[in-house]
């Protein structure tokens, strides 16, 4: 139902299954977008040559304690010399990740828009 509803049904027993857990086969980079996406999973799917695997659970400790991770991060840079981009996703050869956040130095150029590798992607 994860895949098709975008819920977690209280009965799939999610508190039993060992990840990463395989949800969904044969799904091209694009569907995978477009349901991540839609269902604002970011961060809890990862696409690997086309199967979409659960790898997270969106449970309030693990939101909890990446912020905080985020905060001291920052925290510890008061010249501002890292700029947080948030959780971003990126896509290199047939894998697909979403970071829960992202750092990259103040006067870096910015990166692909489209999180796909190459320079015509």
């Amino acid at each position: 139902l994860w895949w098709i509803q975008g819920n977690i049904h209280p009965k799939a027993h999610w508190d039993e299954a060992s990840l990463p857990y395989l949800l969904k086969s044969d799904v091209d980079w694009e569907k995978y977008t477009e349901r991540t996406d839609f269902f604002n999973v970011h961060g809890n799917w990862e696409w690997i040559d086309g199967n979409v695997c659960v790898y997270e659970l969106p449970l309030g400790p693990h939101g909890t304690c990446s912020r905080a991770i985020e905060r001291l991060i920052s925290s510890k840079d008061p010249e501002m010399m890292l700029v947080s981009l948030g959780d971003s996703r990126t896509r290199v050869g047939g894998r697909g990740k979403e970071a829960d956040e992202s750092f990259v130095p103040f006067d870096k150029p910015e990166i692909n828009s489209n999180g796909r590798e190459g320079p015509n992607s």
